[in-house]
């Protein structure tokens, strides 16, 4: 005999009470998931053999393993995989387990959108289509996708359109103001005109016809507040030449446990790339933040009132006085509220960071400084990745060219770098970050010209960016910044052999 078969991957469970199902039974799968249906089997007979068909227009076929859509396991607890679930993926599903001796027992399990009366559908996924809209502008919520976008369905007329609410509590809307149109059977998708955050959430619409059956769709619309930050974490999702340090887990782990991480490094060490990589998981399905860039430089004001959201500030965004004030508001509600803070800094800021009260309390976990924090394979394959994109090869030092003056003359010549000098960059720490120093060296041939001794000496160029820190520091009265740049330039200095650096 087999048990009742169960979705055991899901992400959220749906709360509705139709009539035909009890609310233990109902499941919500995110579109584009990956859906695993288990078939409990109780048998004390060995089973042989388990076949799963799909029902598509009243017939039943059989489904056949594959490495991009379906994969089966015939273990101990039998299942069918499901890749990218979809609406497509809508309907009846049936196992058939033989035991070692040649019985066989059928079940059924419903991936539909919407149930029947027949008694043997034991299951019910339906697909939770996730829109993203930005701030103020008009959304339409279609329902065609669900097989309905006219008036006749199977030959029956549609009678009653009805949209609900779906966060807390189902309420249904007023589409009676002037912020909707649409929700008729006539019309059934339903426009939010100028969108605000407190649209956002789920959706719920169910439709009747006339012979009495019902079909629903379920969305949820994820307002974006700043067009800009989301462009950027779109685009980081597509930078082929990002590697993922693993400090990245660090960070997150840091940000569950006290909801705040303070991410210092010097210039070029990917404190912007790994903060976009942090709001790419955020802003994802999984955790689904809203995710809001904070430029404290502006006085900007933050509603404290938010919920579910990751902040990004950003160094030379802010001042002692604004981080302070920020803060002293918000760390008292990050952790009833769900909101994540990430602030950066460089290294000659963290001193302006550590004198906010609210921040210099926090644990000293707090702080994660990335100025090391790269392996020296992780290295490797940021330089290799931006070698890929600037179609830069590599080779035995008896084949490579870089140190060769043509490259720099001839651009349609191809550069291979030695091997050994990848070998030694990998083991050093610029002056400036890694990742951007790879960056530079990859699409500057005067740069791939010096070889290693791009990493392992400092460009002269630092000399000229240090005096102005110097300049500023000095004007800004800060002793301890003065301190630091006075030793990066007695660094510059014995390292270039110039007796001519004068900060003043």
């Amino acid at each position: 005999m087999t048990d009742v078969p169960h979705v055991t991957k899901i992400l959220l469970k749906s709360t509705l009470e139709l009539s035909v199902k009890s609310k233990e039974n109902e499941y919500l799968i995110l579109n584009g998931d990956n859906v695993k249906i288990e078939c409990n089997v109780k048998s004390y007979i060995p089973v042989r053999s388990v076949t799963w068909q799909k029902e598509i227009d009243g017939e039943m076929f059989e489904i056949t393993a594959s490495e991009d859509k379906y994969k089966m396991d015939c273990g101990k607890s039998p299942s069918l995989t499901i890749d990218n679930f979809n609406t497509g993926d809508h309907g009846k599903y049936r196992c058939i387990s033989r035991n070692a001796v040649g019985l066989r027992n059928e079940m059924f399990a419903s991936c539909m959108n919407h149930m029947s009366s027949v008694g043997w559908l034991t299951g019910f996924v339906s697909v939770l289509q996730h829109i993203p809209v930005f701030h103020t502008e008009d959304i339409t919520l279609h329902t065609y996708g669900y097989n309905y976008g006219t008036l006749f369905y199977d030959q029956h007329k549609l009678v009653t359109v009805k949209w609900f609410n779906e966060n807390d509590k189902r309420t249904e809307l007023d589409l009676s103001g002037e912020q909707y149109s649409g929700g008729v059977p006539e019309c059934p998708s339903l426009t939010i005109k100028d969108t605000r955050m407190e649209n956002a959430g789920k959706y719920f619409c169910l439709i009747m016809y006339d012979n009495g059956e019902t079909q629903k769709a379920l969305i949820k619309l994820k307002i974006i507040p700043q067009v800009k930050i989301y462009k950027a974490i779109l685009n980081h999702r597509g930078d082929k030449t990002f590697i993922r340090p693993a400090v990245c887990d660090t960070i997150d782990k840091h940000m569950k446990t006290n909801n705040i991480a303070v991410i210092t490094g010097r210039e070029g060490t990917g404190k912007s790339k790994i903060c976009l990589e942090l709001a790419s998981i955020y802003d994802k399905h999984e955790k689904d933040y809203v995710v809001f860039k904070v430029d404290l430089s502006e006085n900007q004001t933050i509603s404290t009132n938010m919920v579910d959201t990751l902040l990004i500030i950003d160094d030379q965004q802010y001042t002692q006085d604004s981080l302070h004030d920020f803060m002293e508001h918000l760390l008292p509600v990050l952790g009833e509220r769900n909101i994540k803070v990430i602030l950066t800094c460089r290294n000659v800021d963290l001193e302006i960071v550590r004198r906010v009260p609210e921040i210099n309390k926090l644990k000293e976990e707090v702080f994660i400084d990335i100025n090391s924090c790269l392996t020296a394979e992780e290295k490797e394959e940021i330089l290799r990745s931006y070698m890929k994109v600037n179609h830069v090869t590599s080779s035995s030092s008896a084949v490579s060219n870089f140190r060769n003056l043509e490259i720099i003359t001839d651009l349609s010549v191809q550069v291979t770098l030695d091997e050994n000098a990848i070998k030694v960059i990998r083991n050093e720490e610029p002056w400036k970050g890694f990742p951007l120093s790879a960056l530079l060296f990859c699409s500057e041939r005067k740069f791939l010209h010096l070889g290693e001794k791009y990493f392992t000496n400092p460009p002269i160029c630092l000399l000229e960016e240090l005096k102005l820190l110097y300049k500023t520091a000095k004007k800004k009265n800060q002793a301890n910044c003065i301190d630091t740049i006075n030793e990066y330039c007695v660094l510059v200095y014995i390292m270039n052999k110039k007796s001519s650096i004068r900060p003043e």
